[in-house]
């Protein structure tokens, strides 16, 4: 059997790094070439044969500009084939090219769409790849038009994402059967879980759930030092009036300030947490979605009128993000909806789900926190969480207004929840890895050892490219802990 070629792409993070550098150095033997698409090299690649192992910097790749020397030719068989992911592609270009405004015209962004659609079936038949390896569930651009193709050329695909959930990632082959195994394992665990019967991480997940712990996500990141990040920030904001801060202010900042309005948290309410954008969170996991204000219009059409929607932007999206998701009239175009408002991003989150009749986000953990407290969540896109019993999730009119029907007339009970958390938690466990391949998550970790975690993944890696192998198999990849 001849050995296949495979191509990683984005294995970024340092744990993964590490894990593919050890893989390869061990097994590269037994493999056709490999090429590496990342942000940087495996650790050791130095010791790697060139003719059996290509490293291509994914920078310029993520940034790649209209051409036309390079490519297969594409018809419109392809494109007709490809139509559905197409969307969600153009959407994700603008991630690439945020500091050109020229590519937010839609004739520009098609054309670079077609640039890397004939770029990569050209590399992808020529170079005879058989499989794609994604370190994350692929959402720059680029990577999701590989994804398209690899699924169109019936290309072995293998993708890990890390949780929101203590020392947990999934394993999948498709970006919407993500956390299928999740529904597949519940329909298996027994209805009384006690918190005995859970694995240590599942039990420090329940209880910082419980406890309202701030995500980490949500704390402030200190890179040279709290008074030098002050002093770093402060310059860039009011001193360095770069195109992109320009924009910031422009479209985010002024008229966000402008549309806040002071909130009752007595009144009943729903609270919809706004997403940072560009974020996977929102595309591609957010769907038709990841346009946040057709969520936003399609619960405030169907509220009756005693019931408010606050709408809190992202703390994060008011700092240094780019303004992909938002536009000047964004905001106000939110208030001028019935029973809508805008409130500062100063107030608590944990106060607006306890006080509110129920929580909504496109896929955001501000979903599996309010479970946890005994709050129904209305979801638009396809989160990790979507199966919890007060989880609702919305596609049509007619979903939303059953949803809201049961939100008003809500009688699960704390013990109720309760269980049905412990029982989550289990049906995660059974299905997840056991570990991290995310570095910035490794201060929850039980396991503070990088090395640790890069071992882990080293196991999974060994399963996903030898799925017969007697140890770490495809199909038992969370049987490696």
């Amino acid at each position: 059997m001849t050995a296949k070629n495979i191509l990683f792409l984005r294995v970024d993070d340092r744990i993964q790094q590490a894990a593919l550098g050890n893989f390869l150095s061990g097994k590269l033997a037994r493999l056709g070439r490999v090429y590496n698409i990342s942000c940087d090299d495996v650790t050791g690649a130095e010791k790697l044969p060139a003719d059996k192992y290509i490293y291509m910097f994914s920078e310029p790749i993520h940034r790649m500009k209209l051409q036309a020397k390079q490519g297969t030719a594409i018809d419109a068989a392809l494109l007709d084939a490809l139509a559905d992911d197409e969307p969600i592609i153009l959407k994700m270009i603008e991630r690439a090219h945020f500091r050109h405004g020229r590519y937010r015209f839609h004739d520009i962004r098609n054309h670079l769409y077609y640039t890397h659609l004939a770029y990569w079936l050209e590399f992808l038949t020529a170079n005879e790849i058989e499989q794609v390896i994604f370190g994350n569930v692929p959402h720059d651009g680029y990577d999701y038009l590989i994804y398209a193709l690899a699924k169109h050329l019936n290309l072995e695909i293998d993708m890990f994402y890390n949780l929101q959930v203590r020392d947990s990632y999934m394993h999948t082959h498709r970006v919407e059967e993500l956390f299928s195994p999740i529904a597949t394992a519940l329909e298996s665990v027994e209805d009384e879980v006690g918190l005995e019967n859970l694995s240590e991480r599942m039990k420090t997940e329940f209880s910082s759930r419980t406890g309202m712990e701030a995500p980490l996500y949500m704390k402030p990141k200190v890179r040279h030092g709290r008074m030098v990040d002050a002093v770093l920030n402060g310059f860039r904001k009011h001193i360095v009036k770069t195109e992109r801060r320009k924009m910031i202010h422009d479209e985010i900042l002024e008229p966000a300030a402008k549309c806040v309005s002071q909130v009752d948290l007595n009144q009943k309410f729903i609270y919809f947490g706004l997403h940072v954008q560009p974020e996977l969170t929102t595309n591609a996991l957010g769907g038709r979605y990841v346009n946040q204000f057709l969520a936003i219009q399609l619960i405030a059409r169907c509220l009756p009128d005693d019931v408010m929607l606050y709408v809190k932007e992202h703390p994060n999206m008011l700092k240094t993000r780019d303004p992909s998701g938002r536009f000047r009239e964004f905001y106000s175009m939110i208030t001028d909806l019935k029973n809508v408002k805008l409130v500062s991003t100063e107030i608590n989150t944990f106060d607006l789900i306890n006080r509110s009749l129920a929580v909504a986000t496109i896929t955001g953990t501000l979903g599996w926190e309010a479970a946890f407290l005994g709050k129904p969540a209305l979801i638009f896109g396809n989160a990790f969480f979507k199966f919890f019993p007060s989880v609702f999730a919305i596609y049509t009119v007619d979903d939303m207004k059953t949803a809201l029907q049961r939100i008003f007339n809500w009688d699960m009970s704390a013990e109720d929840c309760r269980k049905h958390a412990l029982r989550y938690l289990k049906a995660i466990e059974e299905v997840s890895v056991d570990g991290l391949i995310n570095h910035s998550y490794v201060p929850l970790s039980a396991h503070e050892d990088e090395s640790w975690h890069a071992h882990r993944f080293e196991e999974v890696l060994n399963g996903v490219v030898f799925p017969d192998s007697h140890s770490g198999s495809a199909d038992r990849i969370a049987d490696v802990s």
